[in-house]
């Protein structure tokens, strides 16, 4: 109040001054240590601190970081060199995914299929098909490797594919050797019965092609 009504002689504002002047200082020469020390416990880590799963001393420096950061309280040559961490940090979570994702090619490679997360697979096929799927969700695959997965996946659909085809076929012969539409009444044979039930399923899901169908339909057309 006294230097806002300018109460004070110049000597007594200028006394002030040097006062203040000295605090701002002392103020920024604290500010400088805790920024060295800061900087000190960094390189002592080795690496850029993380807030997340890492230990509480690393959790409490990382959070030292960013608010030192956040109020610009680091020297131009300390934030490059925080700078250069956190980009050696990024380099080497990108490593780590890079070597991750080829691990799980080089599974797929062997297993030579694509893997499945069925019940009948193995636990370690299921382990593998969810853990690709997450990866693919998340485009960490590079896009050779995506398109090399889309080429196992088109492979075991084209082998399911034929699969159908070979089974639907292999009824359609079991038919022709009955000569006549199977029945599944409780007269028949056991295996006509097992025919006739599968034919029922695989009509119902359209499995036959429209030859097959219309092979089915005369005979059963001859049957009535």
């Amino acid at each position: 109040k006294a230097r806002k009504a300018k109460l004070l002689s110049p000597e007594q504002e200028a006394e002030l001054q040097a006062l203040q002047a000295r605090k701002f200082e002392q103020r920024a020469a604290a500010r400088i240590a805790k920024a060295e020390e800061v900087m000190q416990e960094v390189r002592d880590l080795g690496r850029y601190p993380k807030r997340t799963r890492r230990s509480t001393v690393e959790g409490k420096l990382a959070i030292d970081v960013f608010t030192a950061r956040r109020f610009k309280q680091f020297s131009p040559e300390q934030e490059a060199e925080l700078e250069a961490l956190q980009q050696a940090e990024r380099q080497s979570i990108e490593a780590a995914r890079i070597a991750d994702a080829e691990e799980m090619m080089q599974k797929v490679r062997s297993l030579g299929r694509y893997p499945k997360e069925g019940s009948t697979r193995s636990p370690a096929e299921q382990q593998l098909a969810e853990k690709l799927r997450r990866t693919r969700t998340a485009k960490q695959f590079s896009p050779e490797q995506e398109a090399e997965l889309e080429t196992f996946k088109q492979a075991e659909s084209h082998a399911r594919e034929a699969a159908r085809i070979a089974d639907v076929e292999r009824m359609m012969q079991e038919v022709r050797s009955l000569r006549r539409y199977p029945k599944e009444g409780a007269g028949r044979s056991p295996a006509e019965q097992q025919l006739a039930e599968k034919l029922r399923h695989a009509r119902k899901a359209k499995q036959f092609s429209p030859e097959q169908e219309a092979e089915l339909k005369a005979l059963q057309q001859a049957e009535i």
